[in-house]
């Protein structure tokens, strides 16, 4: 195991005493071990009962609509086999894609069907990850039909809604149809009376979906399930369920300190109704999960003792052991802002791996809770490595190796793949690329997605594991890892003294990366421009939000659009002094719908995880492009300015004095200082940013570098004459953050403290 030498020196540099983990030894917080009754069922049989009643309410009805076609016997075999994955591959989440070109097939001469164009649609999607392939296919199952049932159609609202989000519009009107399809769902005939727990949980999901915000859907909704005929304890679960989002709905999203007496008064009002009607409903079905489930929610709400939110979560798991919901809820009641402690939650992960129950999703849990404490302190690495839970991390990972065998493919894919992201994280590298071989090429998208959140990428993990085991060669295996006295400098003079006429490629580019980064802060202090050059492994960078980047050959970077909404490359050692950062950005834009806010890419100074400062070039929906400065909230930036794109544009980003300033092309494209925009840091991470890019679109990013700015290059730089605003459209939202400014300075610091650590870490003792 490892620690950063540089941990020490960020806390008396900062000024910050340690968090009380660094100081002490582990607090060893045991938690019972989670109940395993043998007559508990698994979310495998749940899925095999959605799926039976999917083949009797979707299909059977479709089938007599379908009688005499030519094609029906052909469209029920399909229908059947994209049931079958989406049940086998529940805990993947179902990728149909390896359907669609039979699914073209069918929709070219099935007409309107909507159960046909629904999961054509899903297929069309999956096959190239793009929306736009989908949305005329989804279209065709939402205009109706004899076989478009309440059920089906909130099943086509549900793709629909992450379609809008794709494509950046606001979607009132979806989220309504969407709660209205489930209300007409209760008692249309949608599900049969053997469906009861398919009916309970998709209307849960459905009304989470609708993310409604104001009571009367809710109540509307309540209304409609209260004097349906379905049996007591389906109703009793719905209406509390019902009760507890009312509550919230009532006391609103704001910081406690901002609810009134009458806001909390209606808080507490709901949430003892909701615990009345779901202690009701669990005391009548105790085999079901569902109301046990909710009450940990509610027993939240009204700050119980945890003894009671951990006897709830127990009745949950007894009745479903791996009941998804419950776990997700348990595990936030043991974070500190709910009376938690990090101590309590890598406890609650540690007797999820302890079940050693491999088939299902409950050892990773113990993967989950250390990514959500990440989340909190931002030190993955000694959150991994914790002493308290490293063994167990390594053995999830070996447990679902040696398990992955029995999954379905794509199933398989994803618990390899997490056993990869665990093994590293815990420092067991050859573990790491014995699962790298088996997840193969690429890994699991929800992997990658795991990796995003902490701010690593997929190269990087590749990368580190390759000189960590030796595929390198020993001389950059012993570099990677030096004993436990090592310096940066010894460090960068091992680095200098390797043969690069001996390394492969891929070792050549991780070396140079290495005596980069090192060198990094020497090179700035010169005053002179330092190359941000990108090379193979991308390991001088981290990755914050989805996206895909690569280097290419002679340095510059390439984002590969995936409709995500940002993508950031950061680079990994942060600054602290007046900066700034230019590069060049060119486009390969193809024909293809641009979402509604259009597309753009742009510049990061003083990034930390809760504040930036964003440079951003927008090409809007409507053609206009523009740019200009803000934090998170595109409001409360600088105006914006229209700008003329070129083939390659030449951005300019700096900051001097807390004053920010941008040019696009040799024209002042926005000046703000700090304080409008409510940044607090003066230190972070400069990088460069994308927003909403194109599936398939890609920008270009060459001779990225960053220097010192100072008074001399600010008396210049004020004779260029500012560009004139123009009134046009806001292009981005978010909040406004206030955090502290030592706190921010502190978590990027020791953001790159623990980043840094392939080439300065001491082993533990």
């Amino acid at each position: 195991m490892t620690r950063p030498l540089l941990l020490t020196t960020a806390f008396l540099v900062l000024g910050i005493a340690p968090h009380a983990s660094a100081q002490k030894a582990p607090r060893q917080v045991r938690l019972d071990p989670i109940p395993q009754l043998p007559a508990a069922f698994l979310e495998k049989d749940y899925q095999a009962q959605k799926r039976a009643w999917a083949e009797r309410s979707l299909l059977a009805p479709a089938q007599k609509q379908w009688q005499g076609k030519p094609w029906a016997e052909d469209a029920a075999t399909l229908v059947r086999e994209a049931f079958v994955m989406i049940e086998n591959e529940s805990a993947a989440g179902a990728d149909l894609g390896s359907l669609a070109p039979r699914f073209r097939k069918l929709l070219e001469v099935s007409e309107n069907d909507p159960l046909i164009a629904w999961l054509g649609a899903r297929a069309l999607k999956d096959e190239r990850s793009d929306w736009r392939d989908a949305q005329p296919t989804l279209d065709r199952a939402l205009k109706g039909g004899a076989t478009l049932s309440a059920a089906l159609e909130c099943y086509a609202m549900q793709m629909e809604l992450s379609q809008v989000d794709l494509q950046g519009r606001d979607c009132p009107e979806e989220q309504q149809r969407l709660v209205n399809a489930a209300i007409r769902a209760v008692s249309d005939g949608s599900y049969d009376a053997e469906a009861e727990a398919v009916f309970v949980r998709d209307q849960m999901h459905f009304m989470d979906l609708a993310a409604i915000s104001t009571p009367e859907p809710w109540l509307r909704w309540q209304e409609a399930v209260r004097n349906s005929q379905w049996p007591e304890w389906v109703k009793l679960t719905l209406e509390g369920v019902g009760e507890k989002e009312l509550a919230w709905v009532k006391r609103s999203s704001s910081w406690a300190s901002n609810v009134s007496q009458e806001q909390w008064e209606g808080f507490a009002e709901h949430l003892k109704k909701a615990r009345d009607l779901l202690a009701k409903a669990n005391r009548l079905r105790p085999d079901r999960p569902e109301a046990a489930a909710s009450m940990i929610t509610v027993a939240m709400g009204e700050s119980v003792d945890l003894t009671e939110i951990r006897d709830w979560f127990d009745r949950s798991v007894s009745a479903q052991f791996d009941y998804g919901p419950a776990y997700h809820s348990f595990a936030w009641a043991l974070r500190p802002r709910w009376g938690g402690s990090y101590d309590l939650m890598l406890a609650f992960g540690k007797v999820c791996g302890e079940t050693r129950r491999f088939e299902t999703m409950v050892p990773s849990r113990l993967m989950t809770v250390c990514i959500s404490i990440n989340e909190e302190v931002n030190n993955v690495r000694q959150v991994f490595r914790h002493p308290a839970i490293r063994e167990d991390v390594v053995a999830i990972a070996k447990g679902y190796l040696a398990a992955a065998a029995a999954a379905p493919p794509q199933t398989r894919h994803l618990r390899i793949s997490n056993a990869a992201l665990c093994a590293w994280l815990a420092d067991d590298d050859p573990l790491a690329a014995t699962c790298l071989k088996e997840a193969g090429a690429q890994l699991h998208p929800a992997t990658v997605r795991y990796l995003n959140e902490m701010l690593l990428h997929e190269s990087l993990m590749r990368a580190e594991i390759a000189a960590d085991t030796g595929a390198y060669g020993e001389a950059v295996r012993a570099a990677a890892n030096p004993p436990k006295e090592a310096t940066m400098e010894t460090v960068a003079e091992s680095l200098q003294k390797i043969d690069d006429k001996e390394l492969s490629p891929e070792a050549l580019a991780y070396v140079q990366e290495g005596r980069e980064l090192l060198s990094f802060k020497k090179s700035l202090a010169t005053g002179d421009w330092v190359p941000l050059i990108a090379r193979a492994g991308l390991t001088n960078f981290n990755q914050a939000g989805g996206g895909r980047w690569q280097a290419e050959p002679d340095g510059s970077l390439v984002a590969t659009g995936t409709d995500t909404k940002w993508s950031a490359l950061l680079w990994r050692m942060p600054v602290e002094e007046d900066v700034e950062v230019r590069a060049e950005v060119s486009y390969e834009i193809p024909k293809v719908e641009i979402a509604k806010n259009g597309y753009g890419v742009g510049a990061f100074l003083r990034w930390t995880p809760e504040g930036r400062a964003r440079f951003m070039t927008f090409h809007q929906y409507s053609g206009q492009e523009v740019a200009h400065i803000y934090q998170n909230d595109s409001k409360e930036g600088s105006p914006l300015v229209r700008v003329k794109f070129e083939p390659v544009n030449h951005l300019r980003a700096w900051v001097i004095d807390r004053k920010l300033n941008f040019e696009v092309n040799g024209r002042r494209a926005g000046q703000i200082t700090q304080d409008k925009i409510g940044l607090d840091s003066d230190a972070g991470q400069v990088g460069v940013v994308t927003f909403m890019l194109p599936a398939g679109a890609k920008a270009r990013i060459r001779n990225l570098a960053v220097r010192k700015v100072d008074a001399k290059i600010l008396a210049a730089e004020s004779k260029r004459a500012p560009a004139a605003a123009a009134p046009v459209a806001a292009v981005a939202g978010g909040s406004k953050s206030n955090i502290p400014w030592k706190i921010i300075i502190f978590a990027a610091v020791i953001i790159a403290a623990f980043l840094v650590h392939r080439f300065v870490k001491a082993k533990e003792a």
